[in-house]
């Protein structure tokens, strides 16, 4: 399982909004819900052309959750704060990040039934269930960790999970448009990163 991260702050330093907008799949309210949203489809794309050297496919919607129309691989989506991460795997992937904050433990134990005596508690429950949840079949597996700038991570798999591949996508110069569409951009790197 391959597990893509990048910061949109980072990202937004080095490219046209405008340019980012035109790979907005559905319709949202808010303009950082459209950003975020732009976003997160331009780097699945260029994820699936540069690093899966998959060129010719069609992102649909299957109970709200983006899929690939042929299945040639899985994938799905999490943002928060500003981090946007993608997992991909050979089945079935359900992925939550949340930043950890404090919140209001007694009331969310009592709204849950579930005990929760501090944000750990919470989050190690928060996004194992949003995770199985966007995975939308039975949970097999899942792995939870805390992961960057305060942020628990969450996967849930239709298998085993037996190896994690982590990635940090950045920016390092401004991106041309025009190498990106003609798929020669080299403004954008991917270092591996232990997890």
């Amino acid at each position: 399982m391959d597990i893509f991260y990048l910061s949109s702050k980072n990202f937004l330093q080095f490219i046209d909004e405008e340019f980012i907008k035109q790979f907005k799949k559905k319709e949202l309210g808010s303009k950082k819900r459209i950003i975020e949203h732009s976003m997160s489809m331009f780097i699945l794309e260029y994820l699936l052309k540069r690093f899966y050297k998959i060129e010719n496919f069609e992102i649909v919607y299957e109970n709200k959750k983006p899929k690939l129309k042929n299945d040639e691989i899985y994938f799905n989506i999490s943002h928060s704060k500003d981090i946007i991460l993608i997992a991909f795997n050979d089945s079935s992937v359900g992925v939550d990040i949340e930043q950890k904050k404090e919140r209001d433990f007694k009331k969310l134990s009592d709204y849950y039934n579930v005990q929760f005596k501090n944000k750990e508690d919470f989050y190690e429950f928060w996004t194992k269930l949003e995770a199985g949840i966007k995975l939308q079949k039975p949970v097999i597996d899942t792995i939870t960790r805390d992961f960057i700038k305060g942020c628990k991570l969450s996967i849930a798999s239709v298998e085993i999970i037996e190896k994690l591949n982590l990635y940090q996508i950045k920016a390092i110069e401004k991106i041309d448009t025009n190498d990106i569409i003609k798929n020669n951009n080299n403004s954008i790197i991917i270092v591996k990163k232990s997890i």
